[in-house]
């Protein structure tokens, strides 16, 4: 890749990587359908890191519930709290598989009303995808344009303003680029085609 800055210009050179967007999904299970659950939920998509499968992480912990009249308890008497040994069970998955493996969750899970909770969490790519320059100081955009002598080609309009935190890539413009720059506070991407230079401004 060219070098653009110069290195008395350059405070840290990073490496970048876009980021993959995953749901992590933790559910709350009795010992005794733990296996049958996380099962199901694996055929559906769930537990997948990388090379591996059926991963999950499986703390032991006590939950309490009351059981209404109109209820159908599992365990327990209705009107009466319970304290049950419960499993919390967490793994991870695509956004794309999340809807299929609650299903399957809920299919397998014993209880009339399953307890469970979703988060979004990012993981960064395998694979590099540029070079991150954060510059000791701020650098007029004209000024890099005239540096680059290239003819200004942008997705998101250039204004005369200054930056310092900058990405330096072979890739195409697209929202995984733009929310991965988003995510690491880049100001500036330039993208490196050829011997075309395209900036975009975030």
């Amino acid at each position: 890749m060219k070098k653009i800055f110069t290195k008395s210009e350059i405070l840290s050179e990073d490496n970048f990587y876009l980021i993959k967007k995953r749901k992590k999904l933790a559910v709350y299970v009795p010992a005794s359908h733990l296996e049958k659950v996380f099962s199901e939920m694996s055929k559906a998509g769930a537990g997948i890191i990388g090379n591996y499968d059926n991963c999950s992480f499986r703390i032991n912990g006590t939950g309490t519930f009351r059981p209404s009249k109109k209820a159908k308890p599992f365990s327990g008497k209705k009107n009466r709290i319970s304290f049950e040994s419960e499993i919390r069970l967490e793994t991870e998955c695509s956004p794309d598989n999340l809807a299929g493996i609650i299903e399957a969750m809920l299919r397998a899970h014993p209880y009339e009303e399953t307890a469970y909770e979703i988060y979004d969490f990012v993981k960064l790519d395998t694979k590099i995808s540029g070079k991150l320059y954060t510059l000791k100081r701020k650098k007029p955009i004209t000024g890099l344009l005239k540096r680059l002598n290239q003819k200004l080609k942008s997705e998101t309009g250039i204004i005369e303003t200054s930056v310092k935190k900058i990405l330096v890539t072979n890739n195409s413009y697209d929202n995984i680029l733009e929310e991965s720059a988003q995510y690491f506070n880049i100001e500036l991407i330039i993208i490196l085609k050829g011997n075309v230079f395209k900036l975009i401004k975030i």
